[in-house]
């Protein structure tokens, strides 16, 4: 957690050396369907915004600071560094599933009146700690859901039917997201057809994998390395003692994680990259208590 205390103390000193700047307006300027904006601005956001969760450090640290800096907290009114600490893991444990994109929107909204709050929730009184960062992001979360799942009710209008005999990827999502909600589910046998088909119906972006592709990468070469370590360690790491056969699984082990490192096996790394960003899609669903974004379709008679 020290990194996170360094960062608390740049943020402190960069709110107070902003201070001395033009002051952050308190109200955005929205055009005469800003709510039509910010609909689409949370759609995007669950799509392929970073979050909470996994962003850096540096990047909450910025969101913070526009956030603060957006209600008015003075600098001698700042967190300190536990406190910050504690805000910091608050935030992360409760609304690790939004984004950072929706943090600031659910600030930007909250001041424009634009959320179900009254002026004095809205108000800080110059204490931003954990019982007002709840109080703000769980009106956002009201709203965002209603968003989300009038959202799903739109799209399913348009969605065509699957043709006869040919597998229903829809019907699967929804019954892998429903397990996924019970904790009954293993990612690694989620086909890639899943991920494209939530991403075809634009409920995230079809690159939003490309986010996952290093851990991807770096999860498979970690296995292959354990795998071939533990062939060393039966032989005294020597692995002209093994038996012919399982030389040869040595062999072949090496070479694959060979492969993996140069991209010659990106197949395999894409498939993960998608299981896991469908697993981080499913989190989000389940921060904001969404259980269904397909309903089962019947063919005409």
């Amino acid at each position: 957690m020290e990194h996170i205390s360094q960062a608390m103390g740049k943020l402190n000193m960069e709110l107070k050396a902003a201070e001395n700047k033009e002051q952050v307006p308190l109200v955005q300027e929205l055009s005469s369907n800003g709510v039509l904006c910010h609909e689409k601005k949370v759609l995007e956001e669950i799509a392929s915004g970073v979050r909470i969760s996994i962003a850096p450090v540096s990047d909450m640290e910025a969101a913070l600071r526009w956030c603060m800096l957006k209600v008015g907290i003075r600098a001698n009114n700042l967190p300190g560094q536990e406190e910050s600490l504690i805000l910091f893991h608050h935030i992360v444990s409760y609304y690790g599933g939004h984004t950072i994109g929706e943090m600031k929107l659910a600030f930007d909204m909250a001041i424009a009146g634009q959320l179900e709050l009254e002026d004095k929730e809205v108000n800080p009184y110059e204490s931003f700690d954990c019982r007002y960062v709840s109080r703000i992001m769980n009106a956002y979360r009201i709203w965002s859901k209603q968003v989300y799942q009038q959202h799903i009710q739109e799209t399913e209008k348009f969605l065509e039917l699957p043709s006869p005999g040919n597998t229903d990827w829809r019907e699967q999502v929804q019954k892998a997201l429903e397990d996924f909600l019970l904790d009954k589910y293993n990612p690694r046998l989620w086909p890639a057809e899943m991920y494209d088909q939530v991403a075809t119906d634009c409920f995230i972006n079809g690159l939003a994998y490309h986010s996952f592709m290093s851990a991807a990468r770096t999860k498979i070469c970690s296995e292959l390395q354990k795998e071939l370590t533990g062939m060393k360690s039966q032989t005294e790491e020597d692995i002209n003692n093994l038996p012919t056969g399982k030389y040869r699984d040595y062999q072949q082990a090496e070479r694959k994680l060979i492969e993996y490192r140069s991209g010659d096996r990106d197949i395999e790394v894409i498939l993960l990259a998608k299981q896991m960003a469908l697993r981080h899609y499913f989190k989000y669903l389940k921060s904001v208590e969404v259980s269904k974004i397909y309903e089962p379709v019947k063919a005409l008679p």
